[in-house]
């Protein structure tokens, strides 16, 4: 196993509450990890920090053995396509359709418009979505919404995945076939990090790593 993430030494503080104190931990590639705590125990603000929404109060946190803080804006864009992302609340652009929100990612990448085709009609058959991809967010529903999320996850095959209460809205009739393609749509080497308060969604993901929030130490 290789490792890509390093939190070394890592505390946080918001509103001069401790959520993450000293945190030292290892994420290493062709892993599942799962952050399991109760709502405002730091988990969102964990992968906030991962995308450099937050900055840390101190500690060091090394991406693929290059310290994380001291990124520039070039390699904080090139590490950024590199990451596939699943809020709480889908986010998309709503003056896009649906197929036009999907193929964002993509733009950025040598993927041909074809081929991103392919990709996009592929997924949304897969959840039975095909019917709705000339259509913009507002007309659809937020458990569509949440699956067209996971799908623009996935679509560049990122070499790490976060996943913030993916099921939400979600259909339990879909949650197989989603979990499927994570499980074989994702980098050969990536890591997936999963958050969630729910003792159903844990126990989903195999060969899992828990890491219990709040990261107090």
């Amino acid at each position: 196993m290789t490792k890509i993430i390093e939190f070394i030494n890592v505390s946080k503080t918001v509103n001069k509450k401790d959520l993450i104190k000293n945190f030292n931990y290892i994420f290493e590639d062709q892993k599942n990890y799962v952050l399991y705590g109760s709502n405002s125990s730091g988990k969102t603000l964990f992968f906030n920090i991962l995308l450099k929404k937050e900055k840390i109060k101190s500690g060091i946190i090394e991406i693929c053995n290059e310290n994380f803080t001291s990124f520039n804006k070039e390699k904080l864009m090139t590490y950024r396509r590199q990451i596939g992302f699943v809020m709480q609340k889908p986010i998309m652009i709503e003056q896009k359709t649906i197929y036009e929100n999907l193929e964002v990612p993509m733009l950025f990448s040598d993927i041909k418009q074809k081929a991103r085709k392919e990709k996009i009609d592929f997924f949304l058959n897969k959840l039975n979505l095909i019917d709705i991809k000339n259509k913009y967010p507002k007309n659809v529903s937020l458990g569509t919404k949440q699956k067209i999320s996971i799908i623009r996850s996935l679509i560049t095959k990122p070499k790490i995945l976060l996943l913030d209460e993916p099921f939400n809205n979600i259909d339990t009739n879909f949650i197989d076939i989603i979990l499927d393609l994570i499980k074989n749509f994702i980098h050969p080497h990536a890591i997936t990090i999963i958050a969630t308060n729910n003792q159903n969604v844990l126990e989903l993901f195999e060969n899992k790593n828990i890491i219990n929030f709040p990261l107090i130490f």
